[in-house]
């Protein structure tokens, strides 16, 4: 009898240390579950900044193409309207054509 309740004894000191081993991992893994947790967070709102930023800068680009377009246009038309006619070939010169 002696020897089982000694056997009884070692298996609920290995029972116990293992209990204990799994709740220090328990509170190891809960640890980082968290730390990911809180970087997640952090990523996720950096995330939508940057999206946020992307977007401004493409209307940005928009805008300035668009002005970029109308300028040319309005240089075309100004170096339109200011040009000269073209020469006229020699035997035209004198008719009002």
């Amino acid at each position: 009898m002696a020897a089982e309740e000694e056997e009884l004894r070692s298996v609920l000191e290995q029972t116990d240390r293992g209990r204990r081993t799994a709740e220090h991992e328990l509170v190891e893994v809960t640890e980082r579950v968290n730390q990911l947790a809180v970087q997640n967070t952090g990523l996720t709102a950096q995330k939508k900044k940057l999206e946020a930023d992307v977007s401004q800068l493409t209307g940005e680009m928009d805008d300035v193409a668009l002005e970029r377009r109308s300028a040319e246009e309005r240089a075309k038309k100004a170096i339109t309207d200011v040009s000269p006619d073209p020469p006229r070939p020699p035997h035209t010169r004198g008719l009002n054509l």
